[in-house]
């Protein structure tokens, strides 16, 4: 049997294009079950409308199409998520399935939009809610970043009315230093140093507040 280091380019894209149909298949079958098979996939990224006009190969083409029917489909399934996430007698399940895409597939397209519904529920008393905070460090610097932004920006909105646990994020920050180049790294960790700083001094003063709902 011929080894995968000399199977040559075509064939490489040959079986990542089966592949990415069989996924693609599963998640329309039981995207709950399958959800996670994206795990060994990239972040996809769509040609642009001066991109599609260029002449390509059928094998980019064939590639374009399967990427985007993926994509389409998950953004469906997400979507429905996300609407669900409003409705209180459903509420918890559908967060969860956010939780559990988040801690799945934190590198895949869309993960802005999962954390922004996910942290409007970190005040929930659910475990698998609060506990995807308390690992999300583990996930890389882009992805912690975020986090602690959109915290930021909930513990200001909503006058800092959480759960301890929801700000356990920021003991991990040394997450950010995952990002491969010096001055990225420099950035991220001073913008989520900024945003943690924020966070910590707002619940502080809110702490020693008198006037302030306990």
């Amino acid at each position: 049997a011929k080894v995968e280091e000399d199977l040559s380019a075509e064939e490489l894209f040959r079986k990542k294009k089966i592949r990415l149909a069989e996924i693609g298949l599963k998640l329309l079958e039981n995207p709950e079950e399958n959800i996670k098979a994206l795990k060994e996939f990239y972040r996809i990224r769509l040609p642009t409308e001066k991109e599609m006009e260029m002449t390509v190969s059928k094998a980019v083409r064939q590639q374009r199409f399967y990427e985007s029917t993926l994509l389409r489909s998950y953004k469906a399934y997400l979507m429905k998520l996300i609407i669900l996430e409003k409705q209180l007698y459903i509420r918890q399940v559908a967060v969860r399935c956010l939780c559990s895409l988040l801690d799945a597939v934190p590198h895949f397209n869309f993960r802005e939009s999962i954390l922004a519904s996910v942290v409007k529920n970190i005040s929930s008393s659910d475990d698998t809610i609060r506990s995807i905070f308390s690992n999300e460090g583990k996930h890389g610097g882009e992805a912690t970043l975020e986090a602690v932004r959109l915290i930021a920006d909930h513990v200001k909105f909503h006058d800092c009315q959480l759960h301890p646990d929801s700000i356990d994020v920021s003991a991990d920050l040394k997450a950010v230093s995952f990002a491969p180049d010096s001055k990225d790294r420099k950035m991220m960790q001073s913008e989520a140093l900024s945003a943690v700083f924020e966070t910590y001094f707002r619940i502080l003063k809110h702490s020693m507040d008198p006037s302030a709902s306990r």
